[in-house]
């Protein structure tokens, strides 16, 4: 049910409130099950740097180094060209990059099983905006940075150049690297500005922190947990299943919100009928903040009152009915770690929407050739580009 929290698994736009991490280390941020060897990559200690420099010879360094590697896939002239109105900020999305988000966006959807689109195609439409979405706030970290003049000191380049050829040399030959990575759709190019980017973050979030725009102390953020900004909900979930007629789905639903208003309890229903399996965890509920679940489900529960029900409400997912319950403090001071760190994630992605608001988006003259979803999924292999 939560897409936000699925999808955020395979992509990387909370590199702004992760610790400051090497490049190799993000493949595990990305996906949790492709290679034992990307595990292998994550024995640094969070938020601490060991001596990299003492781990490698000059030799096997210059050997497995690769940042000079340039962007692996067609130069598509003005892929995506993002600009903000004033004019103070300009950037283009690499093909690369556009690849990597939307590919790990849909195979979050298609658990890698293409025949899901046949009986899904209006989702193809979602992803796209999604994935648009996402690479907005990427930029808008770099964005920031920029505004505040934070870059990258030459021994942040050195550390990622060394994690990075570190890496390369656990999987014994480049051509061997490329093919891990092909495994969670990046290049080299990219595996490289990605690293760079998990440097970035940590500086702007201490910015953030430092001027009060993240708050940090346990009691403000409790504080701020009572606000309407954090609301819980109750739904009962019909799904629109691959197979299924999905008028008799709406029309179940229908049956079961009629049955509600005519008094039927909502938790006995909720309990019989329901389809969404987080609800055997969570039969109380889910506690979010915007940006945590899908649009139209967000939309309709932060338009409730407490205690207030909605209509039927659809979403890719199927036919929700949701109910807005009161908060109990209870809960919230048993999970307050887990919502503490979904409200970073909240206000981080609060920010950088702000900051791409009036930003303007130019799809080139090869958008629609090398955009297209049967183009993207057929580059395959990542190019030997050392």
């Amino acid at each position: 049910m939560k897409n936000a929290a699925s999808l955020r698994q395979v992509l990387l736009i909370s590199l702004l409130i992760s610790a400051t991490v090497s490049s190799s280390v993000l493949l595990t941020s990305c996906k949790s099950d492709k290679n034992d060897g990307a595990q292998a990559a994550d024995s640094q200690t969070e938020g601490t740097r060991t001596d990299a420099a003492d781990t490698l010879s000059a030799e096997d360094y210059e050997k497995y180094n690769i940042e000079n590697v340039g962007s692996t896939y067609p130069d598509a002239e003005d892929f995506i060209t993002l600009s903000s109105a004033d004019g103070s900020y300009s950037a283009e999305i690499s093909l690369d990059e556009y690849r990597y988000y939307f590919l790990s966006c849909k195979e979050a959807y298609d658990g890698g099983d293409d025949s899901f689109w046949e009986e899904n195609p209006d989702i193809k439409e979602s992803i796209r905006e999604y994935v648009l979405r996402e690479l907005l706030r990427t930029y808008a970290l770099l964005a920031e940075c920029e505004k505040n003049a934070f870059v990258l000191t030459e021994e942040d380049v050195d550390y990622i150049n060394m994690e990075n050829a570190k890496f390369v040399s656990s999987m014994g030959d480049y051509d061997t690297f490329c093919l891990l990575l092909e495994s969670y759709y990046l290049t080299p190019y990219l595996y490289n500005k990605l690293g760079e980017y998990s440097m970035l973050g940590p500086k702007l979030s201490q910015y953030y922190i430092d001027n009060k725009v993240l708050l940090t102390e346990d009691e403000d953020i409790r504080a701020y947990f009572d606000t309407d900004a954090l609301i819980r909900c109750k739904h009962i979930l019909i799904s629109n299943d691959e197979g299924e007629d999905i008028e008799a789905n709406r029309q179940l639903a229908n049956d079961i919100l009629a049955r509600i208003n005519n008094g039927e309890d909502f938790d006995a229903l909720m309990l019989e009928y329901t389809e969404d399996p987080g609800v055997k965890s969570s039969p109380d509920g889910y506690y979010f903040f915007r940006g945590e679940m899908v649009e139209s489900f967000e939309d309709a529960s932060f338009a409730l009152a407490v205690g207030e029900m909605s209509d039927i409400v659809e979403s890719d997912f199927g036919f929700h009915i949701i109910l807005r319950c009161e908060k109990e403090a209870s809960y919230i001071d048993a999970n307050f770690a887990a919502l503490k760190s979904s409200y970073s994630d909240y206000r981080i992605y609060q920010i950088f929407d702000e900051v791409t608001a009036d930003w303007v988006v130019t799809y080139g003259k090869d958008y629609e050739t090398y955009g297209e979803w049967s183009y993207l999924s057929s580059l395959k292999s990542a190019p030997n580009a050392n």
